[in-house]
């Protein structure tokens, strides 16, 4: 008889590993919370600087690597599909399904913070802020002319997306219109999707850190604030 090797359960692994990356992540935002708490900003600057580092930098990075993440991927599916017309279609529904998400989740954070209001009896001064200018309203013309990529490195450093998926569409649709000579091109842009992939998930690794650091930060801060009532006596 020979004998039979184990089969490997590799999918439960991977719900096991997601499973303690987020009971991982709960304890950091825990910690954050109760450590701030010890070290409000007025009595520990050196350590608010800490927290306040640990978030924006964990902030930034994931800020650094979205536009040539999307840009590659869009770039190397459009390119690889070979077909303008299923080109065509598959970026009428990226578009479409872009816009109705982004109405969706601009809805959700509007019926939120209607509803529950959240920060509502936190010791906020908001009469420290200045007026804020209401925004002007854009017509249909004019948000139908922002899906036009105008300056990428302009759209890339404001993280203006839509118009970076726009141009990665017809880059790649460009792209395929080479034929063989594109394949080099192709060939480095999938390797700078792949390696993208590796450098967000070490920059998701971190993720404890910059939980960790924006509650301990926003916490810090809010026992530095006066409450009301202080404001009110003094």
């Amino acid at each position: 008889m020979s004998a039979t090797k184990p089969a490997t359960s590799r999918p439960s692994a991977t719900k096991k590993d997601s499973l303690t990356n987020t009971l991982v992540i709960l304890a950091a935002l825990v910690l954050g919370v109760v450590l701030g708490g010890f070290f409000p900003q007025s009595k520990y600057p050196n350590v608010f600087a800490l927290f306040q580092f640990f978030s924006k930098a964990f902030i930034a990075l994931i800020k650094g690597l979205i536009v040539p993440l999307l840009m590659s991927t869009i770039v190397v599916g459009v390119a690889q599909t070979g077909d303008i017309k299923s080109v065509g279609r598959m970026g009428a529904k990226s578009l479409f399904y872009f816009e109705v998400v982004t109405t969706l989740a601009l809805g959700l954070g509007l019926v939120v913070a209607n509803v529950f209001q959240p920060g509502r009896g936190l010791p906020i001064d908001l009469t420290s802020h200045g007026a804020v200018d209401k925004a002007k309203a854009q017509s249909g013309w004019d948000t139908a002319m922002h899906l036009f990529p105008s300056n990428l490195a302009k759209h890339a450093a404001e993280g203006d997306i839509l118009p970076i998926v726009v141009f990665s569409v017809l880059f790649g649709i460009a792209l395929t219109q080479l034929g063989e000579r594109g394949k080099p091109l192709l060939q480095t842009t999938e390797i700078v999707a792949q390696t993208m992939f590796k450098y967000t998930g070490m920059v998701m690794k971190l993720t404890p850190i910059g939980v960790f650091g924006a509650m301990a930060y926003n916490v810090c801060l809010l026992y530095t604030s006066p409450s009301p009532r202080d404001r009110t006596r003094s």
